[in-house]
């Protein structure tokens, strides 16, 4: 039987020493002692980017939470109702201020309406064209 050239180019992998199993890798692997710095936590206890990464992620998150609080406060703290008890003279004062902006507001609309007709009026009507698109 002839022998194929790829397979005779490639080292013989029992030529290569003796044979580790899965299990006696992973054995070894939980006798060793976890460093101190993991906390007693053996999921990625040796790589120091992953937890560097999820204390970036936790110091990010209390500095998003702390801008939004401050953002939180400033905006409650200008804020300022007009009344500000059930007494009755600024339910008064309340009521008075409505009257007066909605006269307001009435006058408004009647200015922009009479406006709005004397504009057509006074501007000489033109024919209005039609453009057809070819």
């Amino acid at each position: 039987a002839r022998s194929h050239p790829a397979a005779s180019s490639q080292p013989n992998m029992a030529d290569a020493g003796p044979k580790v199993s899965l299990a006696d890798v992973a054995a070894r692997l939980l006798e060793q002692p976890l460093p101190s710095s993991s906390g007693g936590a053996p999921i990625l206890a040796r790589r120091s980017s992953a937890v560097r990464q999820i204390d970036d992620a936790k110091r990010e998150e209390r500095e998003a939470a702390a801008i939004s609080r401050a953002k939180r406060s400033l905006a409650t703290q200008a804020h300022t109702t007009l009344r500000t008890g059930a007494d009755a003279s600024s339910a008064v004062l309340e009521r008075q201020l409505k009257k007066i902006a909605t006269r307001g507001v009435v006058q408004l609309f009647n200015a922009v309406r009479a406006a709005q007709k004397e504009a057509p009026e006074a501007a000489p009507k033109k024919a209005k064209r039609q453009r057809r698109d070819p």
